[in-house]
């Protein structure tokens, strides 16, 4: 698409919103931080911030804030804004809570000054209770829109939903779907039943989508069609959000979700099999892509105020492809040169398409090795965890199986015309040019960033090489091992007279092949 006319130059994203002030909730959440550290970093002369926040136990609503603002993810905007913290003022409550339970000082403080909503809070947890997720994502942006509504200049509401949400159809266009059942309708029916005639019910209600999170999203947009179309609304629907590209820090990440999981359980030598197709396409977004997206769009709402919602997607498959084929090599040679320091196996796993091999696997490659590991725990006194840990690997497999056995398609107009609409100076400050990302390189910096961000390790350089000891160490253990397993197989088949005359005959030929075709000794050798 052409590029703005130097006739008709917009305003650049920073100058836009100068002075705005920004209500966000799902500020604790991975892209919610970021969109905060983000905003106070590189626009300068934001006004300001309402953060909603929930105290957790013993600890306030302010206190999880302070600690957020002091995390190493906002290392370089506590650099470059030294004053950052002075544009942030929480305001307690919770989006189940009716008004998002905030004090009346504290709505009477947002509806006189905040300009624009952020709302990313929501549950995504897969497995969650069909009414918990209601009560989240559906009742809780209900309760942030009554709170919009109070607001006295509202000039942007900007809802994050997930590009997901239509993953039942063909493909995903950028319109909000009218779902099977209104969401209201179904949160009304729950509200009789008791827990497990809703849990029975729910995969009826489902309706081909693979979890509760996902279809809530969708009544939830549904929901907003219906009863907020008067308000400045854009959905934003990214898919898997990983590990930062560029910024703050290469290969920042913290949340186990998608590929992060997955490398991480990998690298320790967890994960020896899993369901996955290797030739499917893996559609994931960096966090500062992902972040400045969702900028960008508000941006784009103050400047041009549209007269209908706009929904846009955040995706990368129909822009610059990757798939599994190309990532786990990457990731397997990034653990080779830089291992975690402490692995339970040297680092491989097995894909597979057909869910009967994996389970077959599962069997012997993890849930036998993972008794016999914590029976022998038992016995040293000390506490079993293997088990644990592997069921947690496994109901993390079945609940990304969905995503990693199926293709997705979204249309990216939006994406597209939102792109060619910003300066090159803000392409580069506010970058999520998807053609941008070096999939090599990211998933490299991806291996880096769990050792460094997620496992807290050292990476030094006589760490790693240490690491790297450790790792051959266990390449050598497993190939002692399975030579071993080789002998005995074989000493006991000799045994058999007929085996050992299948045997003789197989490297009489093979030793035949190998005189007759020179290129196949060179291949062996090799």
């Amino acid at each position: 698409m052409a590029s703005s006319s130097a006739d008709d130059i917009l305003p650049g994203i920073a100058e836009t919103l100068a002075g705005a002030h920004v209500f966000i909730t799902g500020a604790t959440g991975f892209l919610g931080k970021a969109v905060v550290e983000k905003l106070l970093r590189s626009v300068p002369d934001l006004g300001h911030l309402y953060v909603l926040a929930r105290g957790k136990r013993d600890v306030t609503a302010q206190e999880r804030i302070d600690k957020l603002l002091s995390e190493k993810l906002f290392e370089r905007c506590r650099e470059e804004q030294p004053d950052c913290r002075s544009k942030v003022t929480v305001v307690a409550g919770d989006i189940v809570d009716p008004c998002l339970g905030l004090s009346e000082s504290d709505i009477e403080l947002v509806a006189e000054n905040a300009t624009v909503v952020i709302h990313s809070a929501a549950t995504i947890r897969f497995t969650e209770h069909i009414k918990e997720t209601l009560r989240s994502n559906l009742q809780g942006t209900q309760h942030v829109v009554e709170v919009a509504r109070k607001m006295k200049n509202l000039k942007a509401f900007i809802h994050v939903s997930t590009a997901y949400v239509n993953s039942h159809k063909e493909e995903t266009n950028e319109c909000v779907y009218k779902p099977e059942i209104p969401g209201q309708q179904l949160m009304d029916m729950l509200e009789w039943m008791d827990e497990d005639w809703s849990r029975d019910l729910t995969p009826k209600l489902l309706y081909g989508r693979p979890n509760t999170y996902i279809l809530t999203k969708g009544l939830t947009e549904q929901w907003l069609v219906e009863n907020a179309s008067d308000l400045p609304i854009a959905i934003y629907r990214p898919s898997i959000i990983s590990a930062t590209m560029d910024e703050p820090f290469e290969g920042w990440c913290e949340s186990l979700n998608g590929p992060i999981g997955l490398i991480l359980s990998v690298g320790k030598g967890l994960l020896r099999t899993t369901l996955m197709d290797p030739n499917i396409g893996v559609d994931v977004i960096p966090l500062d892509l992902c972040t400045n997206m969702l900028i960008a769009i508000l941006w784009r709402a103050l400047l041009q105020k549209p007269s209908r919602l706009m929904v846009y997607h955040g995706c990368t498959s129909g822009v610059n492809p990757t798939n599994y084929k190309t990532l786990i090599p990457v990731v397997f040679e990034g653990l080779r040169e830089t291992p975690y320091d402490v692995i339970f196996a040297r680092p491989w796993a097995r894909l597979h398409v057909s869910p009967p091999m994996y389970y077959i696997e599962r069997v012997f490659f993890h849930l036998i090795p993972a008794y016999a590991y914590d029976t022998v725990m038992r016995l040293m006194g000390q506490k079993p965890r293997l088990v644990r840990i592997y069921k947690a690997i496994h109901a993390n497999t079945e609940q990304y199986a969905y995503f990693q056995m199926n293709e997705f398609k979204w249309q990216m107009d939006n994406y597209y015309s939102l792109l060619s609409m910003m300066s090159p100076e803000d392409r580069q400050t506010f970058n999520f040019d998807m053609m941008s990302i070096n999939w090599k390189k990211y998933w490299r910096d991806s291996v880096i960033g769990t050792k460094k961000f997620i496992l807290k390790e050292d990476l030094s350089k006589e760490s790693v090489e240490k690491a790297r000891k450790q790792y051959s160490t266990m390449r050598l253990r497993r190939i002692t091992w399975n030579f071993c397993l080789a002998l005995a197989a074989s000493r006991f088949l000799s045994r058999f007279k007929w085996i050992r005359s299948w045997w003789m005959n197989m490297m009489a030929i093979i030793q035949l092949s190998l005189q007759t075709f020179p290129i196949l000794a060179r291949i062996f050798l090799f």
